[in-house]
């Protein structure tokens, strides 16, 4: 088939999209590929795990500001327009003449078989298509999360009244949104069990869904399984300008370390990832013990260096590319429930679950146990073997793109 595959940037720091992508090529495929780029965006070392040019037969990047906190009163200009828009801001923002006019060409001229939609958001230009074609091409939509269940977690954990007020508006639009575009794609792929029930309360119908987790190749790397000293060292990572890992990394700063502290608990911690903010900087200051890294160009060595993976999220869904990584690369991981939502997991066995502040300081507690610590390394990694790596999700993604 010739498949044209619609994201919102070339996914070297995505392993959702990354995967899907792969799989659709090593499948027999030909993709074009269409996507946005913003300059501000960092990629690291990982980069060389993925030959997007030598996989696509076309690629295309469009120049757009997609990141917020690199473009604040950007972003804010777009969000007050948003106001007189039917169309959330998450959705908005990707609005371009010149993403639309490329795409519209490359449908008259090429006859696609299939359309992969990767992201909701990008959703915005699927209607589009057919109505350019006078005629119906299969669309497959790749959900990364539900996305009106992350701002409905917002607006629970968000203190501000104009933000709330915001979020609300926000809500309602997306509730819209994404239960349209459900409703219209052929077949949505989705992360979790979770996720298809969110979606199916959304839209009270018999969508065809195909729940494929995110997958990755089995990494080379392995950690080595030293024991824990009297100073634990915990690693932190993501993409600190997504508003639930910024969340989730503040509540951190302002009440587990001050709790670690008051403990006497010896400890380190490295956080890792691009679009820290000022906020976070002027948090983690504070603490002599706390080093905040920025991008790093290869993870592997702070995977190797620290004992843990401390993963603090309220807002959510779908599923958690880093923990996943962790179970592969034998990390044990420390988790919200929100934070391990979408995976297949038990307490205490293949990875130990803190909601509170001293739930996490039992946690890391527990973590210096050698005992444990191997058996749920051991579980973690046997739950990577089993349900994410990339061998078991192409075939499920070359069967997700088959209509007969």
């Amino acid at each position: 088939m010739r498949i044209l595959f619609i994201t919102n940037l070339l996914p070297y720091n995505n392993y959702c999209s990354s995967s899907s992508l792969k799989a659709l090529v090593d499948a027999g495929h030909k993709v074009d590929l269409i996507c946005f780029k913003d300059e501000v965006m960092e990629v690291g070392k990982e980069i060389q795990k993925f030959d997007f040019y030598e996989w696509c037969q076309v690629i295309h990047e469009i120049p757009l500001r997609l990141v917020t906190n690199q473009h604040r009163r950007y972003m804010m200009f777009k969000a007050l327009r948003t106001l007189f828009s039917v169309l959330p801001f998450g959705v908005f923002k990707y609005k371009s003449g010149s993403f639309k006019t490329l795409l519209l060409h490359m449908v008259k001229r090429v006859d696609y078989d299939l359309i992969y939609c990767d992201h909701l958001q990008l959703f915005l230009y699927v209607n589009m298509i057919n109505k350019q074609k006078r005629t119906s091409i299969p669309i497959v939509l790749q959900e990364h999360n539900c996305e009106y269940v992350i701002v409905k977690r917002s607006i629970q954990t968000t203190t501000s009244l104009l933000k709330k007020l915001f979020l609300f508006i926000e809500y309602q639009k997306l509730q819209r949104f994404e239960k349209c575009a459900i409703e219209m794609a052929d077949r949505v792929v989705i992360l979790s069990k979770e996720d298809r029930r969110a979606m199916c309360k959304l839209t009270h119908k018999d969508i065809d869904f195909r729940m494929i987790p995110i997958g990755i190749e089995d990494s080379s790397f392995r950690k080595e399984n030293r024991p824990i000293n009297s100073t634990i060292k915990i690693l932190l990572m993501g993409t600190w300008s997504w508003e639930p890992n910024r969340h989730g990394l503040i509540w951190f700063l302002q009440t587990v370390v001050p709790l670690l502290i008051t403990k006497k608990m010896k400890f380190d911690m490295d956080i890792i990832g691009g679009g820290i903010g000022k906020d976070i900087l002027k948090l983690s200051d504070q603490y002599q013990n706390v080093n905040v890294k920025g991008f790093v160009n290869d993870i592997d060595e702070y995977f190797e260096k620290c004992d843990c993976l401390a993963v603090p999220l309220f807002i959510g869904s779908g599923q958690r590319m880093k923990i996943i990584e962790a179970f592969s690369k034998e990390m044990p991981v420390i988790s919200t429930g929100i934070g391990a939502e979408g995976l297949l997991y038990t307490n205490n066995r293949n990875i130990l679950i803190a909601n509170s502040a001293e739930d996490f300081l039992e946690a890391f507690e527990k973590i210096k146990n050698d005992e444990l610590r191997v058996k749920i390394i051991q579980n973690a990694k046997q739950t990577f073997d089993e349900n994410h790596s990339y061998r078991i999700i192409a075939k499920l993604i070359a069967e997700a793109v088959r209509f007969e």
